[in-house]
Order: structure tokens, then sequence, then C-alpha cells
């Protein structure tokens, strides 16, 4: 691996590529001369690598060109420098940070700031009463409170512009006996709560229904090729995971400002376009090799877009790691396609022929939802499976945890039956240890947008 690169040089591999392409043109255009025939030029200088990043106690950054492979953060950047023949004259960019930063999450997402106004309106729902109850047995008034308490130190939730905001504050999932609260909170209906679980409910199962609503609008985002609201900032986000973020997106703007002062008002005329990075913290697979596809991995993409005289930074969410997208579902979808017996094997009649017929039908194995499910503070290749399968001719779904070790996927456990529209305490498990993965993940700061 080549020597570590510190982020305060990384203006100099811009500055220098710039520098080196001009020199070139220049030579070239000076033995065209010389010899009284044409050189060809150079239209086109185009630079990509991949590196890891390298954190000292201090914070200072390094970049270690070369595969990566040994790092848990392996990353890609990319620039290119276009020859512009006679450019018109462009202002130069500020030096230190743009001044618009455009941050896109996923639609789905709720910033913190709505999350805690959300948990708010939550609050005040249960402790006024305004709710309704999915369960036969209703919970007391001193349960709501307490429900109230907690709601605000502990929520999750996913959004549907159609049914509202599905909130959970989670406990320990039934696990030693508490039960998870589970509401649907819809703000501007007279009864504002549906109460679906709470701490000190006696029932043995919670109703799949707010999980599969939830679910359905992760389907529909996926199918609609993962689209993302924009939104205009004074500010970069300060954290992905344990990169500084903020000094990474600053270093590249100031790395592409200097350049862009080296190409200004020279001959010949350069540009710098496409200039961005994706950044990517990985989890290698259990014994995997250093070439295997992570099946755990946040992306998150910083693009310097030029258009109608302005230049921005646009940071963008590409996936979160509690849900698997892309290369790593598809890596995932060859482990599901050879795992059939091994999920039947947890499967009884009269479900198993159904089951069998979708985990061997190649789109219900496409669309099935592969999320995170773990106990404990660090993220584990252990999964939670919704998948999709035909039952008494309707759509339905069953679900399933498993991890993938050496030999693929393994400790198959089924956590929703095909037959039944709610889980019982020891499958909610699966959701629980999902919702988990959801909270870790928020809580290593692997996402700070907005305060």
């Amino acid at each position: 691996m080549a020597a570590p690169l510190l982020l305060t040089d990384l203006h100099h591999l811009f500055e220098d590529t710039a520098t080196a392409a001009m020199a070139a043109q220049r030579e070239l255009d000076h033995r065209s001369v010389e010899a009284a025939h044409h050189y060809y030029s150079i239209p086109r200088v185009q630079v990509a690598a991949k590196f890891g990043l390298s954190v000292d106690h201090s914070g200072l950054i390094a970049l270690l060109l070369g595969s990566g492979h040994k790092e848990q953060f392996t990353h890609t950047l990319q620039f290119a420098l276009t020859a512009i023949p006679n450019p018109a004259p462009a202002a130069l960019p500020p030096d230190l940070t743009p001044s618009v930063t455009l941050i896109t999450e996923p639609t789905w997402m709720v910033d913190p700031l709505s999350r805690r106004h959300l948990g708010d309106v939550l609050a005040l729902a249960l402790r006024a009463g305004r709710c309704r109850f999915a369960q036969p047995a209703a919970p007391t008034g001193d349960d709501l409170a307490r429900e109230a308490e907690e709601i605000e130190a502990t929520i999750v939730n996913t959004k549907d512009d159609s049914i509202g905001y599905l909130v959970v504050r989670l406990g320990d999932g039934g696990i030693f006996g508490g039960h998870d609260g589970v509401f649907l909170l819809e703000p501007g209906a007279d009864l504002q709560v549906t109460v679906f679980d709470f701490l000190t409910s006696d029932q043995d199962w919670t109703s799949w229904s707010p999980f599969a609503q939830w679910l359905g609008v992760w389907t529909q985002w996926l199918a609609a090729g993962r689209p993302g609201n924009p939104v205009n900032s004074a500010t970069i986000p300060g954290s992905f995971g344990s990169i500084a973020f903020l000094d990474l997106a600053q270093g590249l703007w100031q790395a592409y400002a200097a350049a862009r002062r080296t190409l200004s008002g020279t001959e010949p005329s350069y540009r710098i376009q496409n200039v961005g990075t994706e950044l990517s913290f990985a989890i290698p697979p259990s014994g995997g090799g250093d070439d295997d596809t992570p099946y755990i991995s946040s992306r998150v993409s910083l693009q310097i877009q030029q258009a109608a005289g302005q230049e921005r930074l646009a940071v963008r969410l590409v996936a979160p790691e509690y849900l698997l997208v892309d290369d790593a579902r598809a890596a995932f979808g060859q482990q599901l396609a050879a795992a059939t017996q091994a999920v039947l094997a947890e499967t009884a009649d009269p479900e198993r022929d159904a089951i069998a017929a979708a985990l061997s039908d190649r789109n219900r194995r496409d669309a099935a939802l592969v999320m995170l499910s773990y106990r404990g503070g660090h993220p584990k290749n252990e999964f939670l499976v919704v998948h999709p399968a035909a039952w008494n001719g309707a759509e339905a779904q069953f679900a399933f945890t498993c991890r993938i070790g050496k030999h693929g996927i393994e400790s198959v456990k089924l956590r929703k039956h095909l037959a039944e529209n709610a889980v019982s305490n020891d499958e909610y498990v699966g959701i629980h240890n999902h919702l988990h993965a959801i909270r870790i993940w928020e809580m290593a700061g692997h996402w700070t947008v907005r305060s």
C-alpha cells in the first residue's frame, strides 16, 4: 500500500494533476511548432482512486491510497480535467467552505428536529388519552403516562405520508417481559395515536400491520430507485461514523477551489469537473476474504455540482447500514438462493409449499427486504428477511432471521408466518433487534445532518 496522504495535502493531488496536464499540453504545443506537424492534444484527464482512511488519536486524517481492503473504511475519489477552448470568465469559488450545501436524505427519514416534535405530540396525546387501542387489553392511564415519560429518549420512527408515523419506544422487546411501545401517530386525526403494544402488556403477541405498512414504504422507495429529499443547508454534516465528515468535506472543497485557482486564466485552458467521492463504512463478512462484498455498509456521497454559474457541495446518504442495497443486497441474494432448505427446515405445513415456491421465484427473492437484526453494541452479520409470497390467492409475507457464516446462511429462525397477521413475543424479537440496529447506527453518529 502506498504511503499515507494527509488530508491537508489533498489539494496537492488536484493541483499537481492540473499542473501536469497543462505542462504536458504546453510541451505538445511547443513540439508541434518545432516539428512543423501536428501532435495530439490532451482533451481530458480522468483521475479515479480507491482509498482507506486512518484517523489517529489527535483526529488527524490520512488517506491510504490503494485497495483499502484492510481498512474498515473503503472509499472512492474521482475528478476530471477537460480542455475548454476560449472559456468564458467565471468567478472563483470561496476558498474554505461552499456557500450552499445540498443535503439529500432518503424520503422516509425523519430529521432530529421533527423527531423531537413528533415525540412531544405523541407524549401529549398519550397523557390526554387521545388514542385508540389495537389490543383487546387496553393500557391504563398509568401505563400511558409511563410510555409518555419514556418516549422522547428512545423514539425510532419511519415516515409514510399516507398513514402518518410509526413510532417505537425500544424496551427489551419482550425478551425479559417488558414490551416495546408500538404506536401509529397521525398528527392531524381526532384520535392521533393507535396503540399496538405497550410496556406492561400481558399479551403474548403484537400486530404485524404497522410493521407491514412501514416496510411497504421501504419497498416502494427501493422500487422507485431510492429517491431522496434535497434540503439546502448552510452547514455540512458533522460526522459519518468515526470519520470527521466535516473535515473531509471541507478538504475536498478546498482541494477543488485550489485547483480552480491554478487553472484560472491559464493557457491551455482546462476546467476541473466531476469532482466527487463516495465514503463507505463497511464491516467485513464473517470468515470472508478481503475481496468479498461486505453485507453491512453505510454509504454517503459528496459531489461538487456546477450548474447555472453556481457551485455547491452536494451530500447524499446513499444507504444506511441497516438496510441492504446494491452489491450488498445482490451478494445476500446469492446466499439466499442457496439457502432454501435451511429456511424450509424451519417451516411446517400448510405453509411449506408456498414458502418453497416463493424462495424459488427470482422476482420474489429480489423483492425481499434484508435488514440488520442483532443484539449488542456493534453491528453483526445477522439479518431479518421479510419475503413476499402468495397465500390463499393473495399477497402475503413471511419473515425469518439468520446469520451468515463461513458456509453461508445459517441459524435460520422463522419470525412471521404467512397465515398470521400477528407475531408472538418470541417472533417479535426479529423486528425489535432490527429497530435496535437502527438505533445503534444513529447513536454511533453515522449520519448527523441537522442538530
